[in-house]
């Protein structure tokens, strides 16, 4: 049940902050805002596309999350091998993700935190390189929790038995 309900969470907030960020990476960012985006894409030529893919496979993810939720809820063996594959996306993601962050972004970031004396800027690229860090760190937790805890030999035997006991039900 608290699998159920962190996937929920999880799931909806992903899919809300997925949406919230194609927008404002599609041209939907206020006037006179400091577009970190845009100075990515300027630094590292693939990052557009890169930012973009991560975020449609992210919504998927997202809607994959919420599906084993509900499902982890009816103790359905699916739901059980859907959090694992989306274990498995989260820690391959965040694992990427921090690559890109390490290799790419951070170096791109100090470069422009070296060239720039506007506070604003400067707090902006700055909360960009330990939001890239920490928020990934952060990110892994939950996936590697799910790897874990879907893993277990008690959830299994609870899911063969909601899912026998139905089959015997209904004969």
């Amino acid at each position: 049940i608290i699998f159920g309900v962190f996937h929920l969470i999880f799931g909806g907030m992903g899919f809300l902050s997925i949406l919230l960020a194609l927008f404002l990476t599609s041209g939907g960012m206020p006037e006179g805002v400091f577009d970190l985006q845009a100075l990515m894409e300027e630094g590292i030529p693939w990052y557009g596309t890169y930012s973009t893919t991560v975020m449609v496979i992210g919504l998927f993810a997202s809607l994959l999350l919420i599906a084993a939720g509900i499902g982890l809820f009816q103790l359905r063996e699916w739901a059980r091998k859907a959090s694992i594959a989306y274990g498995i996306y989260g820690l391959v993601s965040g694992l990427l993700g921090l690559c890109v962050n390490l290799f790419y972004v951070i170096p791109l970031l100090e470069e422009a935190l070296e060239q720039t004396t506007n506070e604003i800027e400067r707090a902006g690229i700055i909360g960009g390189m330990a939001g890239g860090i920490i928020g990934v760190g952060i990110a892994l937790i939950y996936p590697i929790l799910v790897l874990i805890f879907m893993n277990r030999r008690v959830l299994k035997e609870a899911i063969d038995d909601a899912e026998y006991g139905e089959d015997e039900e209904s004969e």
